[in-house]
């Protein structure tokens, strides 16, 4: 008899993967739609519920978004690093700051090479004025080639905080040029290189940057 899989490694159903297309595209509130019709299908699907988690963390829908994803790490506990940055979002949306830093602290323990969990790990960082620790977090996975752009976008702008605007330079503009880049990763990216290539007097630049976002 065939054991069964641990539903965290059950991919995800058709309708899930078109809410996690729609979130990627920063489509709310379809994606919110799409995983509650997969999770009308299977209620205990962990992938369905981290996908109208994140659609509702982004509606600031805070309450029902922890609801969701707290369901989805008892179901698979320790699954994706990225369900605790949903769990950090809630907190973050709520202004529970500390709660937020304790739970990325956690994450990145677990999951040090997680570039998701590093980025929020950083903004929340730099909100409380501490670049110096996000820049000694973010800079050695830079220097290996990170490529995700939340990642990027919080290195430009603790980089620009801490008068370095140009080791910024060279990783975000090889990231924006990518053509693989949903919007709603391409566009912050954007922005955080027109402000750098700002940051170091190169103003056209920066303004077609600016443009493009």
């Amino acid at each position: 008899m065939a054991r069964k899989r641990p539903p965290s490694q059950i991919p995800p159903d058709p309708l899930t993967q078109e809410a996690l297309r729609a979130l990627g595209e920063g489509r709310f509130e379809q994606a919110e739609v799409l995983a509650t019709q997969a999770l009308g299908r299977a209620p205990r699907s962990p992938h369905a519920l981290s996908a109208r988690a994140s659609a509702r963390v982004r509606m600031r829908q805070y309450d029902e978004a922890e609801a969701d994803i707290r369901a989805a790490m008892r179901i698979a506990p320790g699954a994706s690093p990225a369900w605790s940055v949903t769990l950090a979002l809630v907190h973050r949306g709520r202004g529970e700051l500390d709660e937020a830093l304790r739970v990325l602290r956690e994450a990145h323990r677990r999951a040090p090479a997680s570039q998701v969990v590093l980025a929020n790990l950083a903004e929340i960082l730099a909100t409380r004025r501490e670049h110096q620790e996000a820049f000694d977090l973010l800079q050695p996975m830079v220097a290996r080639g990170a490529d995700r752009p939340g990642l990027l976008a919080q290195f430009g702008r603790v980089c620009r905080f801490l008068g370095r605007a140009e080791e910024a330079l060279e990783p975000l503009q090889r990231v924006a040029a990518r053509e693989d880049l949903p919007p709603v990763g391409l566009q912050p990216l954007l922005f955080e290189l027109g402000a750098v290539l700002d940051a170091m007097g190169r103003y056209e630049e920066a303004f077609g940057a600016f443009a493009c976002a």
